[in-house]
C-alpha cells in the first residue's frame, strides 16, 4: 500500500551525468547481465543531492504513478456503488486503469465520505474488506491480500502467482518472529441499527480478550466485512520473518508466497507472503532484503 521508491547513487567525480530535472521521469530495469532485465516500473524524480569530498550524486524518485492529484485530498460523497465502480471512478479521475479482484469487484459500499486523497480513501476501505491497493505503470490495482494472486485483468480470471523458493544458503541474516495467539480472540464491530436507533454489535471470533474497532458502520454486512479483515490480520501476525543479504533474485515482490527451507522447524515450508522487499544494487552485488508473515 505504500509508494515504490528509488534511491540511485551514482559516482559523480567525472561529471559525466547531468543533474536531472526534478520531475523528469526514469525507467528502471534490474537484474543480471547474463540473462534478461526486469522491469521494476518508472519513477519521477522529487530529489537531488550531490556532496564532496567523496563526489556521489543521488537521485530520489517516487513510482510516477504517485506524484500526482492522487495524493491531494479531496472532498466529496458516494453512496450505493460497488468498489468496483469506485475504483473505476478513482481511475478516471487521475488517468489511470482499474483492475479489481473479481471477489472484491461486487462489494457494495452503502456511504462514503471522503475527506482525505483518493489513495487514502482506497486504502482505507481495503483494510476494511481484506484487501490491498497500489498504484503501478498506469494501473489501479485492487487484490485481495495474502492470496498470492493476480487480479485477473479485465474480465479475466485471477492467476496464482508462482511460489518463490528460498533457501537459508542463499541468505544472509534473518529473523523470525511468533507471537500470542491468544492476544485477541475476536473482533468486533459495531453496525447502526436504523430499525432499532442502536448499535449493534457484530463479533468475528471467540472469547476474550477482544478488539473493538472505533468505526460506527453503516450496516450488518460492512461491520462483518471490517471485523473479519481484522480479525484475519491479527492472525497473519502472529508469525513474521525478515530476511536480509538474499542472493538477488527479480521475482521477489510484496504478495508473493515464500517457501522456506534450510531455516529451522517450524519455520520452513510455505504460508509465508511478502509485506515488502528491498532491492539492493552495489559494490557488493545484487542482494535483496525482504520481510514476510504469515498467510
Amino acid at each position: 500500500m505504500k509508494s515504490d521508491r528509488l534511491v540511485l547513487v551514482i559516482d559523480d567525480r567525472d561529471e559525466r551525468l547531468e543533474l536531472p530535472e526534478t520531475g523528469a521521469k526514469l525507467e528502471v530495469s534490474i537484474g543480471y547481465r547474463e540473462s534478461v532485465l526486469a522491469r521494476m516500473g518508472s519513477y519521477v524524480v522529487d530529489g537531488i543531492e550531490v556532496g564532496g569530498p567523496v563526489r556521489l550524486l543521488s537521485i530520489n524518485a517516487t513510482a510516477a504513478d504517485m506524484t500526482g492529484k492522487i495524493k491531494a485530498p479531496k472532498e466529496r460523497s458516494f453512496h450505493q456503488i460497488t468498489l468496483l465502480d469506485l475504483a473505476k471512478t478513482i481511475a478516471a479521475d487521475n488517468g489511470l486503469t482499474a483492475a479489481v479482484a473479481p471477489r472484491l469487484a461486487g462489494i457494495m459500499l452503502p456511504h462514503v465520505d471522503q475527506t482525505e486523497s483518493d489513495m487514502q480513501l482506497l486504502t482505507r476501505i481495503c483494510a476494511d474488506h481484506d484487501a490491498v491497493c497500489k498504484v503501478a505503470d498506469g494501473r489501479l490495482v485492487v487484490a485481495d491480500h495474502a492470496k498470492g494472486e493476480t487480479t485477473g485483468g479485465a474480465g479475466g480470471q485471477p492467476k496464482a502467482l508462482p511460489v518463490v523458493s528460498l533457501s537459508a544458503g542463499s541468505c544472509g541474516r534473518w529473523r523470525a518472529t511468533i507471537a500470542d495467539r491468544g492476544r485477541f480472540s475476536s473482533v468486533v464491530a459495531y453496525w447502526q441499527d436504523k430499525g432499532k436507533a442502536e448499535r449493534t454489535e457484530e463479533r468475528v471470533g471467540a472469547g476474550e480478550p477482544s478488539m473493538t474497532l472505533k468505526q460506527t458502520y453503516p450496516d450488518q454486512e460492512s461491520a462483518k466485512a471490517a471485523a473479519t479483515s481484522k480479525y484475519k490480520a491479527l492472525s497473519r501476525a502472529t508469525g513474521t520473518v525478515s530476511i536480509v543479504g538474499i542472493e538477488g533474485d527479480t521475482a521477489l515482490a510484496a504478495e508473493r508466497e515464500l517457501l522456506l527451507s534450510g531455516f529451522r522447524a517450524g519455520i520452513d515450508g510455505a504460508g509465508w507472503i511478502i509485506t515488502s522487499v528491498t532491492h539492493r544494487i552495489s559494490s557488493s552485488g545484487y542482494t535483496c532484503d525482504i520481510e514476510a508473515e504469515r498467510k
